[in-house]
């Protein structure tokens, strides 16, 4: 049986992202194949198409780091998983297709009745937000906390989490997406023509208890003036990087400043988070399950920027990359 796939011809613009159809293979021992009915779109898709994601297979491959579906089939050796069962996935790799043969270990079960949609949001943009907040800073009620691109995918995950843990949140964002600040509880700043310094020293005299900055470079200093004494600073990405047609050159740069802000913290740790799945594979496991836990009760609810056909898979990408989306981008790959 034949099925569509998007293969990333080589390194460039949203033109190397290719719908091609492949032969369906049989799952291998340990694994399960998934149909997979929606697929989360990610900058770390945008990095992987410029070539610079880490352990990134050769040339031609598919991006796709999360997606929701259906098993279609398993491998030998895989017993606690039947078809027809819904799954979620950290796939890394190869999630814009319609099946995908993945390691039973990266499953999660779906119990419960949800939106497609939804669904695809949850593996990266929710893990992260949740393992930044519990595992990376343990946050506790009543703490104060600042968040940039609030507005975007991991942005409102932490929003609608921090309302969970009773937080008092700050949010940067453009001002037509305020609104959206708002409605998960949030404090808006509009990082345009409001300098979020000024604001957040003059709302919070002492300072903000955690600061989440996926921006990069010299943005991570001024997010770090926003901090009380012993507040920590965060960074979760480098869209920086993602904007700067000198890529290479904005990557080394911000190594740098992450060595410097680590060793150099004055008295305001620094971390930079990256979701490892193999490290710690029991944290996956049981932060998943209590994200889906959130979502079922209805105490979360993804925000779906938009979606599309596989086959529109380059508007994925450009909408991304220009920042003007709100929530996550998802593609429909049944």
């Amino acid at each position: 049986m034949k099925y569509k796939k998007v293969h990333l011809t080589g390194p460039g613009g949203v033109e190397k992202l290719v719908l091609v159809e492949e032969e369906l293979t049989k799952p291998g021992t340990g694994e399960v194949c998934v149909k997979i009915e929606r697929a989360g779109v990610a900058f770390a898709d945008i990095f992987m198409r410029r070539g610079k994601h880490k352990n990134q297979p050769k040339y031609p491959f598919s991006p796709g780091y999360d997606i929701f579906g259906e098993v279609e089939s398993v491998g030998e050796k895989v017993n606690d998983i039947s078809p027809g069962q819904k799954v979620l996935a950290i796939t890394t790799f190869g999630g814009y297709s319609q099946y995908l043969n993945i390691p039973a270990e990266k499953i999660i079960k779906v119990s419960k009745p949800v939106d497609p949609s939804e669904a695809a949001c949850l593996p990266l943009n929710y893990i992260t937000a949740y393992q930044m907040l519990t595992r990376l800073t343990n946050v506790k009620s009543g703490n104060k906390i600042l968040i940039h691109s609030a507005a975007g995918g991991v942005g409102t995950a932490l929003l609608q989490l921090g309302q969970v843990f009773g937080l008092k949140m700050y949010g940067t964002a453009s001002a037509g997406k305020h609104d959206i600040v708002r409605q998960y509880g949030g404090i808006p700043i509009d990082y345009k023509n409001e300098d979020f310094v000024e604001i957040i020293k003059k709302s919070e005299p002492d300072g903000v208890d955690f600061a989440f900055d996926p921006v990069g470079g010299d943005h991570w200093y001024r997010s770090r003036q926003c901090l009380k004494k012993g507040g920590k600073l965060i960074g979760f990405g480098i869209l920086d990087a993602v904007k700067d047609d000198l890529f290479v050159k904005s990557i080394f740069s911000i190594i740098i400043k992450v060595i410097k802000l680590m060793v150099f913290n004055k008295g305001n740790p620094f971390s930079f988070y990256a979701i490892n799945i193999q490290k710690h594979p029991e944290w996956y496991r049981d932060d998943m399950n209590q994200i889906l836990d959130y979502y079922y009760n209805n105490q979360i609810k993804p925000l779906v920027a938009e979606l599309l056909p596989l086959s529109e898979v380059q508007k994925a990408h450009q909408h991304l990359t220009e920042g003007k989306v709100s929530g996550k981008i998802v593609l429909d790959c049944s």
